[in-house]
């Protein structure tokens, strides 16, 4: 699957927690630990904290996507549980098509694939059966329609 490398609207995750500038702010991706404060976990130069709690991807990819947790330590007590909220970030790829031609015994195929910009070519004999297939791949996915000109 193609992968998108740029800044995206979504790339830039803030929690919704209240929280005080003697509270510790903790990002995980998934289960793994990113940021705690302003020391970096993961070394990863893509993401970055800002303006305390903001979680910023600069160049979002596929690699990027999926569950992005923002962990508030707002109590001294140790028992007392972190206020959490948790992102789902989903990096969307514009969607690619592709054709497929099929290979069987009663269709013809153009097996030179045409020159570039030319449109695939799938022959069949009158009354045979002919199966025409395009794939679609992208995030979100996408759906394939079919019409006839």
């Amino acid at each position: 699957m193609s992968k998108a490398k740029e800044n995206l609207d979504i790339s830039q995750v803030n929690p919704l927690i209240p929280f005080t500038s003697a509270d510790t702010v903790l990002w995980k991706q998934g289960e793994t630990v990113i940021t705690v404060g302003h020391i970096t976990v993961r070394r990863d130069l893509r993401i970055s904290v800002v303006n305390t709690t903001s979680l910023f991807v600069n160049g979002t990819d596929t690699l990027y996507s999926g569950n992005y947790t923002c962990e508030v330590e707002w109590s001294p007590n140790p028992d007392d549980p972190p206020s959490s909220i948790t992102h789902y970030l989903e990096v969307r790829v514009p969607a690619s098509v592709y054709s497929v031609v099929p290979v069987a015994d009663s269709i013809d195929r153009d097996d030179d694939g045409g020159e570039d910009g030319e449109l695939p070519v799938v022959y069949a004999e009158e009354g045979s059966n002919a199966t025409l297939e395009c794939r679609a791949e992208g995030v979100p996915r996408p759906t394939v329609t079919w019409v006839s000109s």
